[in-house]
């Protein structure tokens, strides 16, 4: 059965994961191509609209004018930002806006509240920029706003801004793909005599909150998508470990917030040659609302070989990422560790917490490790060109992941790029950058006067399937296994 349909072409499939629903059943994802107007409701295909023409080879500032700007439109849930940017990657101005706090958490928000939200912060946003930045429409050469991934509802308002504007000012209005801003705001960071450093084609790991996902990028609109997560992303991951894991239990935050014991674990850690310094508690005062900043600044002062958690779909041949059934067995692993915390505070409480931290985001890291390199060795066998291994997305910032990609680009022999801190979560001026991009690559489509509607999921490339028997022989990345199997023994 699954020799017989790996040949097979689904042309008007919109998300190729059919087959992972069943067992027993093979859905093949090659040349899938995602071209039905249908699926995106009553309006035109965002995807064609985006990327119809592809120059092969392109000068970088042959559309770009002088001394314009373009506007850039981030509408997200519950996060609202705007900037202005122009071809040398200079921000005139940027605003952003959050909803949300530690105080005030997403699950107590309606629907309704949520847009009226959006809908006054993007004007309030919107006049902030303008006057910040001292600058007029008659400096602004397009407007870029984002069409997807998000929720559909959200994005709405931001293209119907945009396109209000574009009516207004004569300007015309083009729409990006989020994720295809990550992968490109890293070539605004290497800008230099005008110029982007960060040479094409590139590979991406894109580790975000909703989506992980392995792309090989030829040009704007040109991805090969080699592995990406059948269920949740890394962040999402991370988020529910701490929000249904140490945020959902007070005893854990009162060991952790306690002055005495932070002291006393911090000596121990000294004691025992862990590099700790007196301000690694200071987190605990400003919570992350989403929980990769907890997670991270907890896990460093733990030993992430304490708690043996089994590495999601590493006997799995494939290059896609699971975290369903890995946060689950932390959860479990957090509620066994519960009863330990009827006895008087002690720094042992804070050990195990740490020590939980720190194992669940090694896991979860090693994951992305063991599956980048699968992905690697099929370029190679593809004999695909590649300058660099570029990290992006929301989970690009913490330090433990740069440090596990790093080894990956060593090993493989390419650079590796990482983004500031400022480009890592969603955020306009990679949209606004997205748009010069975008303008530089190809005849850009106005969507001002289209019908066209934002998408909830929408996607960045075609999916390559390598399930089969391509893909044997490649699977098991012998050259790395050695390493691999000592690591997860727990051997430093």
């Amino acid at each position: 059965m699954r020799k017989h349909l790996t040949g097979m072409c689904v042309s008007k499939l919109y998300r190729p994961r059919l087959g992972l629903l069943m067992n027993k059943v093979y859905i093949p994802k090659i040349t899938t191509k995602f071209v039905a107007p249908f699926l995106y409701n009553d309006g035109e295909n965002p995807q064609q609209l985006m990327y119809s023409g592809r120059p092969e080879n392109r000068v970088f500032t042959s559309r770009y004018k002088n001394n314009k700007y373009i506007l850039g439109i981030q509408t997200n849930f519950g996060n609202i930002s705007l900037s202005l940017v122009n071809k040398e990657a200079k921000v005139a101005s940027y605003t952003e806006s959050r909803m949300f706090n530690h105080k005030n958490t997403f699950s107590k928000v309606s629907r309704d509240n949520l847009m009226e939200w959006t809908e006054e912060t993007l004007q309030k946003c919107l006049k902030e920029v303008l006057k910040s930045s001292g600058l007029n429409y008659s400096k602004i050469q397009a407007i870029v706003v984002n069409l997807g991934p998000g929720e559909d509802h959200i994005l709405g308002q931001g293209l119907q801004l945009a396109k209000k504007l574009g009516s207004k000012h004569s300007l015309p209005v083009y729409g990006v793909n989020s994720h295809e801003a990550h992968i490109f705001s890293n070539r605004m960071d290497s800008l230099k005599e005008g110029k982007p450093s960060m040479r094409l084609p590139y590979f991406n790991v894109v580790a975000s909150n909703n989506l992980t996902q392995l792309a090989y990028t030829k040009d704007v609109g040109k991805h090969r998508i080699f592995g990406t997560t059948i269920d949740i992303g890394l962040g999402n991951c991370l988020d529910k470990i701490y929000v249904k894991g140490f945020r959902a239990y007070p005893e854990f935050a009162k060991v952790l917030n306690n002055k005495e014991l932070q002291e006393e674990y911090l000596n121990y850690c000294l004691k025992n040659g862990i590099r700790v310094t007196p301000n690694d508690f200071d987190f605990l005062k400003n919570e992350d609302p989403y929980g990769g900043q907890f997670i991270e600044n907890l896990a460093k002062l733990g030993n992430p070989f304490e708690f043996k958690y089994t590495v999601p779909m590493q006997k799995d041949n494939s290059t896609d990422l699971s975290y369903t059934g890995f946060w689950t067995s932390v959860l479990a692993s957090i509620r066994h560790k519960r009863d330990m915390f009827k006895a008087p505070e002690n720094t042992d409480q804070i050990s195990v917490l740490c020590d939980i931290a720190a194992s669940a985001q090694h896991i979860a890291f090693r994951q992305v490790d063991l599956k980048t390199r699968r992905a690697l060795e099929l370029v190679k066998k593809m004999k695909l060109p590649i300058n660099t291994l570029n990290l992006c997305g929301g989970c690009s910032v913490n330090s433990k992941l740069q440090d596990v990609m790093k080894e990956v680009a060593k090993d493989y022999q390419m650079s590796l790029r990482v983004p500031s801190k400022k480009f890592g979560s969603d955020n306009a001026t990679m949209i606004a950058w997205m748009g010069w991009e975008y303008i530089n690559s190809r005849n850009p489509i106005n969507i001002n006067d289209r019908n066209i509607h934002p998408l909830n999921n929408i996607p960045l490339g075609n999916y390559i399937d390598y399930m089969g028997s391509s893909f044997k022989g490649v699977g098991r990345v012998k050259k790395f296994g050695s390493k691999w199997q000592r690591e997860l023994a727990g051997d430093r």
